[in-house]
């Protein structure tokens, strides 16, 4: 066995040249530098010293003959252990009908000759329990690994998906409260699908649905809510209208608090002079 003296990494698919290097100026010959060969359509080179000195020193005579040497590689793969693929996690949740969609893995194995294919069943997606396969197979693109034959590297995982039938009415998202001042605040959201109305429930902090004050937000996602004290502190909440559909489960709380009243004199039309001592 011959062990080289630095390791190398091959990328699976170029060829791989090693010069066989032997002190016997008849190298060419059986049995050819030390290594068994084998006939082949093609001729390979067999590297001779003419003078029975070291091959791999000068440039020896090379000789094409009708054999190869057989050579047998034992290699270590470059990996640590089966490729993981990590979580999935989607853009949206829920998922508006028509509406697109992206499909990310999170704390996936990634590396050289790591790839991973999205399979996307045909079947009309029923609410139930679902089967979703994500594969990986080592030194293997994507769009080319079965579902369901064997590999010799990679890993398999199955996963049971469960869906739920679709909320008639979506709730909000991402609700934010900014710009606050002595009597409002501004509250944002996102809509749930494709409802155009909602309602703002709003109180003291820690105060419990149903107890607070309840206000229409109109049709526009930026909503001022005003009429409230200066200097005091909020929590508000959302929901949808989806009108005929009912309305969604509220969104939040959001916590803000409303500024302190300006001077009672700042109006420069109606100041209060003063006296200002040298």
């Amino acid at each position: 066995m011959v062990t080289f003296s630095s390791s190398f990494v091959w990328d699976g698919v170029s060829n791989i040249v090693v010069d066989i290097c032997h002190n016997n100026s008849m190298a060419f010959a059986s049995p050819y530098g030390g290594v068994r060969a084998a006939t082949l359509t093609n001729g390979g080179r067999f590297i001779r010293a003419a003078d029975g000195g070291a091959a791999c020193a000068v440039l020896p005579p090379r000789t094409l003959l009708a054999n190869r040497p057989q050579v047998r590689f034992n290699y270590t793969g470059s990996r640590a252990g089966d490729p993981d693929p990590g979580n999935t996690e989607a853009s949206a949740n829920p998922v508006c009908s028509g509406a697109p969609l992206t499909l990310s893995l999170q704390n996936a194995t990634t590396g050289s000759g790591v790839s991973y294919q999205w399979y996307v069943s045909t079947v009309s997606a029923t609410p139930g329990v679902k089967r979703m396969r994500i594969r990986d197979v080592w030194n293997t693109a994507g769009n080319l690994i079965d579902p369901c034959i064997n590999y010799g590297y990679g890993e398999t995982e199955d996963y049971d998906v469960t869906i739920d039938p679709p909320p008639a009415c979506p709730s909000p998202s991402s609700l934010v409260a900014s710009s606050p001042t002595a009597n409002s605040v501004t509250l944002n959201w996102n809509i749930g699908c494709t409802e155009t109305a909602w309602e703002v429930e709003y109180g003291a902090p820690g105060f419990a649905l149903g107890t607070g004050t309840v206000v229409p937000a109109g049709t526009n996602v930026a909503f001022v809510l005003g009429g409230l004290a200066s200097t005091t502190a909020y929590e508000a909440y959302v929901r949808a209208d989806c009108g005929v559909d009912g309305v969604s489960g509220w969104l939040g709380p959001v916590s803000f608090t409303t500024l302190a009243p300006p001077p009672a004199n700042d109006d420069c039309a109606n100041a209060t002079p003063l006296t200002v001592g040298l």
